[in-house]
């Protein structure tokens, strides 16, 4: 299915054959077609079992198709986004954040904003900035262009919206929880209220989130699906809830 994919990727006439057109040549193993779908294959397989190795495969494969199809920025972008999530995994959480930052610029100024490639990029983004702790940056990038244009192009139902939606409340919950637990700091005067303005407005958008989120993922997926078992994060959600009946 990759050596299918690739082969209809776009290319320039005067371009040298690329995947599922190229012929094995015999003395170059970097020439057989095989070779590029084998590899992404291998490094897929490694991934969770061995990620050091699927990192190396990965680097190896971006290394075989830049030499090979440097014209062909999208294949290219699809083995950076393996390389990005190899790196997440192994927590090389910076490196990964700087990839996925050119992924999703590319995209949208090749895509656009609203193309489901652009979006999930873009929602790859969001999770690190999230796990890295930068979510004033990952809020605003969520909340516009992310969600209206996952809204628009794929419907409040779809997997990918609900994602950026519960993202969004993760994000504002985190930074909630942040501003209590510095409110419990002895180097924070005890008459600062945590629920000044625009905390009060985060913390009412979170509840409203996910109190849409939560009966769409039940509705639409099942409650023996593994997207509508409670997230780890939303057990800070029900405190939410009943602080903003208070506001």
């Amino acid at each position: 299915a990759m050596l299918r994919l690739w082969s209809r990727l776009p290319r320039p006439r005067d371009a040298r054959p690329c995947v599922g057109e190229l012929e094995a040549v015999p003395g170059r193993p970097e020439a057989n077609p095989y070779r590029f779908g084998a590899l992404e294959g291998l490094g897929g397989a490694l991934r969770h079992s061995q990620p050091e190795e699927a990192l190396r495969v990965c680097s190896a494969t971006l290394d075989l198709i830049q030499r090979r199809c440097s014209y062909n920025k999208e294949l290219i972008t699809m083995v950076q986004v393996s390389l990005a999530a190899c790196l997440g995994d192994l927590g090389r959480r910076d490196e990964a954040l700087v990839i996925e930052r050119k992924i999703y610029a590319w995209r949208v100024a090749e895509l656009g904003v609203s193309d489901e490639s652009t979006i999930s990029s873009g929602f790859n983004l969001a999770v690190s900035m999230n796990k890295l702790k930068i979510w004033d940056e990952a809020t605003q990038l969520l909340r516009d262009p992310l969600l209206p244009a996952a809204r628009r192009s794929l419907g409040s139902d779809h997997n990918l919206t609900l994602l950026l939606g519960e993202n969004l409340a993760l994000c504002l919950a985190s930074n909630l929880e942040c501003a209590r637990n510095d409110l419990r700091s002895d180097d924070v005067p005890r008459r600062r209220n945590v629920f000044d303005v625009n905390t009060s407005e985060d913390l009412l958008e979170t509840v409203a989130i996910m109190e849409d989120v939560v009966p769409k993922r039940r509705r639409v997926f099942g409650p023996a699906h593994p997207h509508t078992h409670p997230h780890p994060q939303r057990k800070i959600y029900g405190s939410y809830a009943r602080d903003s009946r208070t506001l």
